[in-house]
């Protein structure tokens, strides 16, 4: 499991880019430690105290883990790394 703390406000579009970037911390982690990480949670505090936890597993994290390869590529083609 990756775990993953943010202190913010809840906003679509912040949770959206931390489910991107717990995926690619998950990617990362299958390679380099030989694992299978199936769950990432994302802990949130927000200024008011509000505690929150966000979980993608199964299919979802799949496809965020895709759309960052995706990305990835696109960057690597874009610098001529590919």
């Amino acid at each position: 499991m990756i775990l993953s703390n943010q202190i913010n406000q809840k906003k679509a579009e912040y949770i959206d880019s931390w489910f991107l970037q717990t995926a690619a911390y998950s990617l990362a982690h299958n390679v380099v430690y030989n694992s299978s990480v199936t769950v990432c949670v994302i802990l949130v505090c927000t200024v008011d105290n509000l505690f929150q936890e966000f979980k993608i597993q199964g299919p979802e994290l799949i496809t965020y883990q895709n759309l960052f390869l995706g990305r990835l590529k696109r960057f690597n083609e874009m610098n001529n790394l590919g």
